[in-house]
């Protein structure tokens, strides 16, 4: 087999990103893999080598420019779309090459919208990809697409010759529910015109599958789960063994933000037995983390809920083995998580973890398949009660959803799993 040159793209640091990293690690296995993000905040290019047993890949940390710092790539950028595509279909680019102090001073109240500031921010990202690529010549057969933010670079670095793959991860325009309807829209538009241009386009799950699908339509959409690499893990000593006392330890391990379902976990939880079982939540520190600690500040006091110190990427599934059940409690309002395939699903199973879940489809579907857990609806109390108390009171039980989740994850829901149907489309 020829090796081929892939370059895959990022609109963040993709060392924060798992999903990446192990696409990244597969593709090495057989090709030359250059992994390309932009960094806000940074001032210069930073590169660096991942190592991963016997495979490696390259990483390379680019600065977020202003748009319109180098005109020439700029128009070179906007003609390269301009080819691939329609001038109607992609008349935002016009839209943003008029976005200039005059442009703000004469529409000085459309501009209060945030449309265009939104815009030129999802822009900008993909314009500096594309101009350090096109500067320093780097050559490429194939380019990887991580995020809606960075399809725009591989549109304009697609030809007959290399083709094009689409990991969105998400549905994007549910991501930012918070964001008027307008951007989001807009947003929705540029990705149903834009994944057309892909070989292939990956999905997490089966029901985000459909939504692309359906909403795009588009046929070339396969599905490959969030499964972390298989790697047998050792308990890491965090200092949660001082809240044991023969208590479960139920633990939530991600980030806090709204739409996770966080506040009915902990006003539920005030019905628990405390002395039968403690929440644990582990994440990092932003505005919901403050809010969430300040409303539960009684049982915080009485170490009924504590919260644990953040710890790195790879260690979350050794963290994680200090705990008896992973929870995922996300409320399902918002489509993209109620269709999601969270990290944190594989990385509770390879911890050995019993899994307690809010009604997500696809998450029920893989715990009721390897028997690994409970589920509960996020607005009925009761069924969230009756389930925990389900695993505190049957130890039996819980051992076992235990053993069949360790094991399910060391031999089926995992990435090596999904490795072969990966390649198939590479």
């Amino acid at each position: 087999m020829i090796k081929k040159n892939i370059l895959m793209l990022s609109f963040h640091d993709p060392k924060e990103d798992p999903r990446i990293h192990w696409e990244a690690v597969t593709l090495s296995k057989l090709h030359n893999v250059i992994v390309i993000g932009t960094v806000v905040g940074i001032k210069k290019v930073q590169k660096s080598i991942i190592k991963h047993g016997e495979y490696k890949y390259r990483i390379i940390l680019i600065p977020v420019l202003p748009l319109f710092s180098n005109l020439k790539a700029f128009h070179s950028f906007v003609l390269l779309h301009l080819i691939n595509t329609s001038l109607v279909m992609h008349s935002h680019f016009i839209i943003f090459a008029l976005n200039t102090y005059l442009y703000k001073f004469l529409f000085k109240f459309i501009y209060r919208f945030d449309l265009f500031n939104h815009l030129h921010y999802f822009l900008s990202f993909s314009f500096n990809l594309y101009e350090y690529i096109h500067d320093n010549r780097i050559n490429y057969d194939i380019v990887h697409c991580n995020d809606l933010y960075t399809l725009p670079a591989g549109v304009a670095l697609k030809s007959k010759e290399v083709k094009l793959l689409y990991d969105p991860h998400e549905i994007y325009p549910e991501v930012i529910s918070y964001a008027p309807w307008y951007i989001r829209n807009y947003l929705k538009y540029i990705e149903k015109n834009l994944i057309k241009f892909a070989d292939v386009t990956f999905a997490v799950s089966p029901q985000i599958k459909a939504w692309i699908k359906k909403e795009y339509k588009v046929t070339n959409v396969v599905v490959l789960p969030n499964a972390e690499i298989w790697k047998k893990a050792s308990p890491m000593n965090s200092g949660l063994e001082k809240y044991f006392r023969n208590r479960i330890i139920f633990l939530y391990q991600g980030g806090f933000h709204s739409g996770r379902g966080l506040e009915e976990l902990m006003d539920y939880w005030k019905d628990i037995d405390s002395s039968k079982a403690v929440l644990v939540l582990r994440g990092p520190k932003n505005q919901s983390f403050l809010s969430l600690n300040a409303t539960s500040k009684q049982m915080i006091d009485s170490k009924r809920i504590v919260f644990a110190e953040k710890v790195k990427e790879n260690e979350l599934i050794s963290a994680a083995m200090e705990a008896d059940v992973g929870i995922i409690p996300y409320d399902g309002k918002n489509l993209n998580n109620r269709y999601s395939c969270p990290n944190k699903l594989s990385q509770y199973m390879h911890a050995g973890l019993a899994i307690l879940h809010s009604d997500l489809p696809y998450v029920n579907s893989l715990v009721s398949k390897y028997k690994c857990g409970l589920s509960y609806q996020v607005d009925n109390k009761t069924t969230f009660v009756n389930s925990v108390n389900k695993m505190i009171h049957n130890p039996n039980l819980l051992r076992s959803m235990k053993v069949n989740s360790y094991e399910s994850g060391r031999k089926s829901f995992n990435w090596e799993a999904n490795e072969k149907l990966y390649l198939k489309y590479v």
